[in-house]
């Protein structure tokens, strides 16, 4: 089966710009290459919190059904006989390209934003014999960047930033949304907490989103197992979770940010020189729950 290359318009139609069998296939295959041996994964789910180096790129897994919702209308496959070939007044439509690559099983996808679209255009020109008019259609500047790649055989997406997946993938925000702050309240409102009142007020949209993520692992607070796992993480890394029986006292900003860096398990040892450590950025972000 044959790679293509196809464009998701705006209203979700599907449609094939190349095939292999096209003139520029062998030129535009080039603009999809994306290479992620030499570079560090980093995990997107357990580093919320972290920006990546130039070396690095984040990857979400994702389950069965979240494929089935994120790919309803971009193809994972080619051989669907729904799919024409692109004609010249869709292009103004054009919302993403994409490869689907049947040999490494891959879908490779640029997102096409408006300061790309280049409108048609009436020309006044010069030419061998005088003066020359012509008009162009809608045309599309196109860039060498690949802005997301799947990988179809281990459900898992790799990118740089996740607003260019998300641009793509709206429902993908699942994964990195905020907390309402009627959220914040319900949560910290049950009896394995103290919380007081005023400590979720001025919060950062990124303080937000980490927490969003924590309510949303739904961590069974009352499992006294498994709290002991944690508090035995707090010891090991020299932090204290400060508790009045069985709930956690949180009362000041440090205490709140202690928590979420506990449960986030951010705190790990040097392989070589055994010191203590947190992951990289939290050190530059320690108010990061105040404005």
């Amino acid at each position: 089966m044959s790679n293509k290359i196809f464009a998701s318009l705006k209203d979700k139609t599907q449609v094939i710009l190349f095939d292999e069998k096209s003139n520029d296939y062998n030129e535009i295959i080039k603009l999809f290459k994306y290479d992620i041996e030499d570079l560090k994964i980093v995990d997107f789910l357990k580093n919320l919190h972290c920006s990546i180096k130039e070396d690095e790129i984040y990857s979400l897994k994702i389950s069965d059904d979240d494929e089935k919702i994120f790919f309803s209308d971009i193809l994972l496959n080619n051989n669907s006989v729904d799919n024409n070939k692109a004609i010249q007044n869709q292009y103004k439509e054009i919302d993403v390209i994409y490869l689907v690559n049947t040999q490494d099983k891959k879908v490779y996808l640029k997102k096409i934003y408006p300061t790309q679209h280049v409108g048609a255009k009436k020309l006044l020109g010069y030419g061998d014999l005088g003066p020359t008019y012509k008009e162009e259609p809608d045309k599309i500047s196109l860039s060498s960047k690949v802005h997301v790649c799947y990988d179809i055989k281990n459900k898992t997406f790799y990118f740089k930033n996740f607003n260019n997946l998300k641009s793509i993938f709206n429902k993908v925000v699942k994964f990195y949304r905020e907390a309402t702050k009627e959220e914040a309240q319900e949560f910290f409102s049950g009896e394995n907490f103290e919380l007081k009142d005023t400590i979720l007020d001025n919060t950062t949209n990124k303080f937000r989103k980490r927490l969003g993520y924590l309510i949303d692992r739904k961590i069974d607070f009352s499992n006294q197992d498994l709290m002991k796992k944690y508090e035995n993480y707090a010891k090991k890394h020299n932090h204290n979770l400060k508790k009045d029986g069985d709930k956690y006292i949180l009362k000041t900003k440090p205490q709140l940010e202690t928590f979420m860096k506990i449960f986030e398990e951010v705190f790990y040892k040097t392989p070589i020189t055994n010191e203590d450590r947190e992951v990289e950025n939290w050190r530059s972000n320690q108010n990061d729950t105040t404005n």
